[in-house]
């Protein structure tokens, strides 16, 4: 994904903006003002999921009732030049929740 903007969406589910399930390469993005009732309100990267992400913004983005309110993660995250604020989550990690491994640079 390049020099995107994914805003104001919502789900019941996981991810307000992406439910990432495989490979995903994110770069110049905005994701903005997404919601979702459990999980990464901007995004969800699922345990089979990768996610690599360089020069976005992560703003604005809420899990209602649970983790990761910018991002939740269960599985490999790079995040380099990314900048994550005034996301909230009902319970942890408001801007994001690592379930497993990540590499953050210049977050």
């Amino acid at each position: 994904m390049q020099d995107s903007v994914l805003h104001d969406n919502d789900t019941i589910g996981h991810g307000g903006a992406i439910f990432n399930y495989g490979e995903l390469t994110i770069n110049n993005t905005e994701i903005l003002t997404n919601n979702t009732d459990l999980y990464g309100g901007g995004i969800y990267n699922y345990i089979f999921g990768a996610i690599t992400m360089t020069d976005s913004l992560i703003a604005n983005n809420e899990a209602v009732g649970t983790f990761g309110g910018g991002i939740y993660t269960a599985r490999p995250l790079s995040l380099q030049d990314v900048t994550i604020r005034d996301n909230s989550a009902g319970t942890f990690g408001g801007g994001l929740t690592v379930g497993g491994s990540a590499i953050l640079d210049g977050v």
